[in-house]
């Protein structure tokens, strides 16, 4: 119904109802093509404008996942490490796909970033239980062993002996993840 309306609003040169438009439904769906074809729309000086208004509006998104989807897709690492700090507890520790290729994306750059996305999903599939994950826990804790060397500020995050040493207690009993965290080493 919004494309409807943008196009018509568009065909009877009602450019700036049909901008507005298009941030009201980027709004409600951090859309990245309506994004796209808002700044395609607009004067350069308004781009710099729009993309600060998108910036907030994805930052506040109720879907943090979809809000660090958005921010990755623009190429906006600032605001993906940002986003990864101030909402990591309402990140979707499920969503494997958007999280761990964000974290090996940002790994070079932000490697506690990158590390606290890791851990993310670890704990998930851990907490879950589900066996058949293992091996991908197996390798995100690799992933964690491999970053923490690079990372020079923990920025009180729990530092690596100390997370280790937790994860160990808190999963002693799930002997299918050590066996196979001990023969993937």
């Amino acid at each position: 119904m919004f494309l409807l309306k943008i196009q018509a609003l568009e065909l009877s040169g009602q450019y700036v109802e049909a901008h507005q438009e298009r941030v009201q439904l980027f709004q409600l769906t951090l859309d990245l093509g309506i994004y796209e074809d808002a700044l395609k729309h607009i004067s350069q000086e308004s781009q710099k404008e729009f993309q600060g208004l998108a910036k907030q509006i994805a930052f506040n998104f109720p879907n943090a996942t979809g809000a660090l989807q958005f921010f990755y897709d623009i190429h906006d690492e600032d605001s993906v490490s940002g986003l990864i700090r101030y909402r990591l507890g309402e990140l979707n520790g499920k969503a494997y796909n958007i999280l761990r290729g964000v974290a090996k994306k940002i790994a070079q750059q932000d490697p506690l970033g990158a590390i606290l996305l890791y851990r993310k999903m670890l704990e998930t599939i851990m907490s879950a239980g589900q066996s058949k994950y293992y091996l991908y826990a197996v390798k995100d804790l690799h992933s964690i062993e491999t970053l923490n060397n690079s990372v020079k500020d923990w920025e009180g995050y729990t530092q690596p002996i100390m997370y280790f040493k937790e994860f160990e207690i808190k999963h002693k009993k799930k002997y299918g993840f050590w066996d196979l965290y001990k023969t993937k080493k």
